[in-house]
C-alpha cells in the first residue's frame, strides 16, 4: 500500500535484487544563498547515480542546528544506472529567526546502505528588523493626592507609562506587566 501511494508521488520505492554499494553523488542547491527569517528556505537536492547499476530506496536525512531542518526525510526512490533525481524542498523559517549561517548537511542512503553519499549546504538568514523600545513613566496623584508627583503615604496614585518604538522593525501586540518585587513595598 505504502508502494503505491510513494509511486504516486513520484516515488518508486521497490527493493533492488543488488548487494552492491552504490555509486552515489549528492548536492544541495540553494535558491539564493540568503534568505530572510518569516520567508521560506528554497532548496533542491539532487542524487546522481554514477554505477552500474539501479540505487534503489534511496532517501536522505538531513541535519541542521535549526528544527524545522533537523531530521527531515527526503524521499528520492529508485536511480536509474548513470541518472539523477531532483527534489525541492521548501521549509518555513519563523519570523523570530536571528541572522546566523544555517549549515544543512544532506546524509544519503540506499537500501541496507547507510551514508553512501552526503551534501552540505551553508544558507545566511537575515533576521527581521526588531523593534527597540524606549520606555518612560511618571506618577499621576491628581485624583488621589496633591497632584505633586510624588507618592506620599496615604495617598493612591495612577503610574502612567509611556513606550516609544525607537527600532526600525514593527513591534506588533506590545504589553507590558508590573510586578511587584517584594511585599514590603
Amino acid at each position: 500500500a505504502i508502494h503505491k501511494q510513494l509511486k504516486a508521488s513520484g516515488v518508486d520505492w521497490q527493493g533492488g535484487a543488488g548487494k552492491a554499494k552504490p555509486e552515489l553523488v549528492a548536492r544541495f542547491t540553494p535558491a539564493t544563498p540568503t534568505v530572510s527569517a518569516g520567508s521560506t528556505l528554497a532548496l533542491k537536492l539532487t542524487v546522481e547515480n554514477r554505477g552500474k547499476a539501479p540505487a534503489t530506496r534511496v532517501s536522505a536525512v538531513l541535519s541542521s542546528y535549526h528544527r524545522a531542518v533537523k531530521g527531515r526525510e527526503v524521499l528520492f526512490g529508485r536511480v536509474a544506472a548513470g541518472g539523477t533525481v531532483t527534489r525541492a524542498l521548501a521549509i518555513p523559517l519563523p519570523d523570530g529567526l536571528r541572522s546566523r549561517r544555517e549549515q544543512i548537511r544532506a546524509d544519503v542512503a540506499s537500501g541496507p546502505h547507510a551514508k553512501v553519499a552526503a551534501a552540505h549546504a551553508v544558507v545566511t538568514i537575515r533576521e527581521r528588523p526588531r523593534p527597540r523600545f524606549r520606555l518612560g513613566w511618571q506618577i499621576d496623584d491628581r485624583k488621589g493626592g496633591n497632584g505633586d508627583g510624588i507618592l506620599a503615604p496615604g495617598e493612591s496614585a495612577d503610574v502612567v507609562l509611556v513606550v516609544k518604538n525607537t527600532g526600525p522593525g514593527e513591534a506588533g501586540e506590545v504589553r507590558a506587566d508590573a510586578t511587584e518585587p517584594s511585599a514590603a513595598l
